[in-house]
């Protein structure tokens, strides 16, 4: 597929979307577009233009913008089973369907309830000293007693209205019923459960081996496990830009993959290690939880083992936008509702796009250690997601590019020997302590550096009001800005080189050999 029709179908398809958040798109409206489609495509066949033409994309722009519309319309008909009982006490029985979430004070489980053609979960909330990690799991079948809610928006400390509906409706919520009385009725063995139990385990030897908040943090960087960081670093993590390293960003993901493939590389041919690598990122993902950035970071890991083991090329913005696509297709609503799937897709692109170009401007900058990658990496991303995240929090951090910088390099190194100590030490205390001795100099030193900049009262600010006009004129913008700057990088290309329209066409139809290479920042497309 030509890239010009790859990506009119890609962004329609997602601009269909985003207006039906917005404004309503009934079925006339799309039956009128389809027509108005169907006119351009018979225009264009009797005309008998190539399929580059304008017409043609105009046509498929329009199928696709419709189906896109249409997508978050048949998600949004779809009526709860429990709009009957808001504010109503019930009983509800249902299994656990993910890792129950301890937090400081409450447990959360998302249940998913034992009724035919109930395609949601309900949110339960419970007090989580009732319970433990091991007296409920997922897959448990519970009896919830309890009033059903509606959620509500509410207000944040920052004086930010957070839409609490639309987050929960982008994971499948439409009602919860908070502070229920829950019996688990069956423990019901699974290999998702076996999975979750593994990690409990494995997250009992770090403890042992590591004291905290080291080993909240090797818990983070690792699994994704933030609940043991506390309040009050976590929020130093935020003001110093490094939070991303604890949510599980993509670079941890790919960290993660690249270390799975160097060991399959050198015991397996291509084609199996292309299927081990494939299961091992499956199975991570379930592991770390099924969260936007981790699935769409997995989808491009999967694509790129694809790539690397088959000999094929690896394109890395088409492998993102068809990570979109499909996201978008099982749940329209992370498009506008999900934050983290916001910056993580921002992000990604900044990265794609901005990253070559910023590293060859910074020459005077060392590659030791890859400093140079990561600043390049550090400024690609907030050029994009910059302005969206001054929308949703207001916070901007001024220390973030010097501490992303000094963290950045020791991240590969604590999950290593993180992953060693839990390993290790799950078949001998000994080799535990050793490894969980230089897993905690390595936390420490992230964890102090983040401390001593976010200790100076200038090391962020927050803007009160930034209202989404300004973010979308931001991104026409930064859109603007880059065309005309590749435009005129190829204008000065072109003059340098005389001879630049002497290309033999043999030369240019010429087949790709091997795997396209992704931008100088290496890993970081994945973030």
């Amino acid at each position: 597929m030509s890239s010009a029709l790859f990506y009119t179908i890609g962004t329609s398809f997602v601009s269909g979307i985003f207006f039906r958040s917005f404004f309503y798109v009934g079925a006339s409206d799309a039956v009128f577009l389809l027509c108005v489609a169907l006119v351009c495509g018979v225009v264009w066949r009797r005309k008998a233009f190539g399929f580059a033409s304008p017409l043609f994309l105009t046509c498929i722009a329009l199928v696709s913008f419709s189906l896109g519309a249409v997508r978050l319309g048949v998600e949004e008909s779809y009526v709860s089973f429990l709009e009957a009982y808001d504010n109503k006490k019930i009983v509800l029985e249902g299994s656990v369907a993910r890792e129950p979430e301890f937090r400081e004070r409450v447990v959360h489980l998302y249940v998913e309830p034992a009724i035919e053609d109930v395609d949601e979960y309900v949110l339960v909330t419970a007090d989580k000293f009732a319970f433990t990690e091991e007296s409920i799991e997922y897959g448990d079948f519970i009896r919830v007693t309890g009033t059903v809610k509606k959620p509500e928006p509410f207000e944040t400390d920052g004086g930010r209205t957070f839409d609490y509906v639309g987050y929960l409706r982008a994971r499948n919520v439409m009602y919860t019923i908070p502070f229920a009385s829950i019996t688990v009725t069956e423990k019901i063995p699974s290999f998702t459960a076996s999975l979750y139990d593994g990690k409990h385990s494995f997250m009992r030897v770090l403890e042992q081996s590591i004291p905290a908040p080291e080993s909240g943090l090797g818990e983070g960087v690792l699994l994704g496990v933030k609940r043991s960081l506390g309040d009050e670093l976590e929020e130093v993590f935020r003001k110093t830009g490094i939070i991303h390293i604890v949510v599980l960003s993509g670079y941890n993901i790919m960290i993660v993959v690249e270390a799975v493939m160097f060991v399959l590389t050198a015991l397996f041919f291509p084609r199996t290690r292309m299927f081990l690598g494939i299961c091992a990122v499956c199975i991570f993902a379930l592991l770390v939880g099924f969260s936007a950035t981790v699935v769409r970071a997995s989808i491009m890991a999967i694509f790129l083992i694809i790539a690397r083991c088959t000999g094929r090329v690896y394109a890395v913005i088409r492998a993102l936008t068809l990570a979109l696509i499909v996201m978008l297709l099982f749940n329209p609503y992370l498009l506008v509702h999900d934050v983290g799937f916001q910056l993580s897709f921002l992000a990604t692109l900044g990265l794609i796009l901005f990253s070559p170009h910023i590293e060859k401007r910074l020459t005077r900058i060392t590659t030791w250690i890859g400093i140079r990658s990561f600043v390049t990496a550090t400024l690609a991303t907030q050029i994009t997601v910059l302005p969206l995240l001054l929308y949703h929090t207001g916070m901007f951090s001024v220390v973030s590019l010097l501490v992303n910088v000094l963290v950045l390099p020791m991240v590969p190194v604590a999950m290593g020997l993180t992953f060693l100590t839990g390993t290790l030490g799950a078949f001998s205390d000994v080799l535990g302590t050793g490894f969980g001795l230089l897993a905690y100099v390595s936390l420490t030193y992230i964890i102090e550096v983040a401390k001593f900049f976010g200790s100076f009262l200038f090391s962020a600010f927050t803007v009160q009001v930034f209202p989404f006009w300004i973010v979308f004129i931001s991104y026409v913008g930064i859109t603007t800005g880059y065309v005309i700057f590749t435009r005129h990088e190829t204008e000065v290309k072109e003059e340098e080189n005389p001879y630049a329209d002497w290309v033999i066409e043999e030369e240019k139809e010429k087949p790709t050999e091997g795997v396209q290479s992704t931008p100088s920042v290496g890993s970081f497309p994945f973030r």
